[in-house]
């Protein structure tokens, strides 16, 4: 029995190394660049962190409270923390690069190869593409990538058999670049209708192994989102004076800028943003160049248009947090849909010996879209009247219980006039909870305070970070303590910067 075992071990342990060895298109390529891509953002995301460690101790040490502080500012010094936090990247901008090449080198193969003049047009626009990226302004971090990943991927892609080239061109053409195609549109049009927020609450929140991604994403996505963000939207920002203008003038420019989170430092530290009051001029410097010139009345009545447009002009980063957006939305699908199509085909591979029945794994794969699809969108998720949401919120349906809960949030209605013996903060469904105690931000009760701090010890992030955000907007003044609690405790930094905005609500 036990020889037997081990011969069926070995025979679908072969079958599955031959499968992901021959019949695979382009995944070796694919993983060439998935790991160079990785390699590039782990030590992009760690030099960044350790550049804002250095900014935010410069700033406590000149008496401001920030984040990442505590633990959190320690933990920027772990590699581990930047690889977690670059994987995000890779699964994203690195999955949609990658893919881009291979399709790059899939089209000059099949079009350009044979033609002498024209096998040099798409490395042309390659090498144009960079160029024009830095002359407006990319930075060479952002760059390597873009350098970088296409040549590992065309480099693999040479080695990749021309039989298996020329063989998944068909298949290509008529059944999965239609389908791709269709899948990418369809989640492009519910981008707005908080689609990421869906995918979360019904496929990941409703399960241990998908409350686990949710909770690896919360805890570790602003490591990555560092590296993305213009200047207006970074977690500290420093700034100096480079002349000496008059103390009335600095003092009131400092407290207005410390809104915005711009914290002014008289050390060494590579500062932000750098200002010269010069008689009723008010002007913005970059690493000593100048960007532009503004009236100093006008900045003080209303800085809001004059740091978005300094953020927007110095933003080096543009490139890679664009690139970033597309490609999130088109990797998301290409990944579910590479996974999910390379799971069924293995299946059947392993089921049917050598030959794979490709008429049936892809009616197979069909269906399993549609109802993938169906069960995404089946619910009603329309708003409701406020004549039905007491009915709503009674539901035996939890998603018609949340959608009510999305309705009050949207129009800013007040909890406490639709509670009733269903609805409890302790909710047992995570979406419902995290969407109820959304809700909360807009009750009056006493109660729901004494809820609210209670669930700051709530082992789920996204409930602990709602609760901040509700305590933040709550009348009581002892509501400060715990916030201020749990931004000096915490080691999670996404609950921290929760915490601090919660905090800066209520202080400003």
């Amino acid at each position: 029995m036990n020889d037997n075992l081990g011969i069926s071990k070995r025979f679908f342990r072969g079958k599955a190394l031959k499968f992901l060895s021959y019949r695979i298109p382009f995944s070796r390529p694919m993983l060439a660049g998935l790991i160079s891509f990785q390699i590039i953002a782990t030590l992009h995301v760690y030099m960044d962190t350790r550049s804002l460690r250095i900014k935010a101790l410069s700033v406590q040490n000149a008496g401001y409270i920030t984040t990442p502080s505590g633990v959190v500012l320690d933990q920027l010094l772990s590699i581990v923390n930047a690889f977690k936090g670059a994987l995000l990247l890779m699964l994203s901008t690195g999955v949609g690069l990658g893919f881009l090449s291979i399709l790059c080198y899939w089209v000059w193969y099949r079009f350009f190869r044979l033609k002498l003049w024209f096998r040099f047009i798409p490395l042309a626009l390659w090498i144009g593409f960079n160029i024009g990226a830095y002359l407006l302004g990319s930075s060479l971090a952002a760059l390597i990538y873009f350098l970088a990943i296409p040549i590992v991927v065309w480099g693999v892609c040479c080695l990749e058999p021309k039989g298996l080239l020329k063989n998944c061109a068909s298949s290509v053409w008529r059944f999965h670049l239609p389908l791709l195609l269709i899948m990418t549109f369809v989640v492009t049009l519910q981008l707005n209708n908080g689609a990421f927020l869906q995918i979360r609450d019904r496929f990941l929140l409703s399960n241990p192994p998908g409350r686990a991604i949710s909770n690896f994403y919360y805890r570790y996505c602003l490591y990555s989102a560092e590296v993305l963000k213009p200047d207006s939207l970074k977690t500290i920002k420093s700034f100096r004076f480079s002349n000496d203008p008059p103390d009335s003038i600095k003092q009131r420019l400092t407290n207005i800028l410390s809104v915005y989170d711009y914290y002014y430092l008289d050390s060494d530290v590579t500062h932000d943003l750098q200002l010269s009051v010069e008689s009723d001029s008010l002007e913005f410097f970059k690493q000593d160049q100048l960007i532009f010139a503004v009236s100093l009345e006008q900045f003080i009545q209303d800085p809001d248009p004059w740091l978005a447009e300094y953020s927007e002009k110095t933003d080096e980063n543009w490139l890679l947090r664009e690139s970033a957006y597309l490609f999130l939305i088109t990797s998301t699908p290409l990944l579910l849909y590479l996974v999910l199509f390379q799971v069924i085909r293995l299946m059947f591979s392993l089921l049917s010996g050598d030959q794979l029945p490709g008429y049936l794994t892809k009616t197979v794969f069909t269906i399993s879209i549609i109802l993938i699809f169906w069960h995404f969108y089946s619910d009603d998720r329309s708003d409701f009247r406020a004549n039905q949401l007491v009915t709503r919120l009674q539901s035996k349906h939890s998603a018609e219980r949340i959608q009510a809960l999305k309705t009050i949030i949207r129009y800013k209605l007040n909890l406490d006039d639709y509670r009733n013996g269903r609805l409890r903060l302790s909710a047992e469904n995570l979406a419902e909870q995290y969407w109820l105690v959304k809700a909360s931000h807009f009750s009056k009760k006493r109660k729901t305070k004494h809820h609210l701090v209670d669930l700051l010890k709530h082992k789920e992030p996204i409930i602990i970070c709602q609760a901040l955000s509700a305590l933040g907007k709550r009348p009581e003044k002892s509501v400060t303590f715990y916030i201020n609690k749990v931004l000096q405790t915490t080691d999670h930094w996404y609950v921290q910067w929760y915490a601090y905005q919660a905090l800066k609500k209520r202080v400003l």
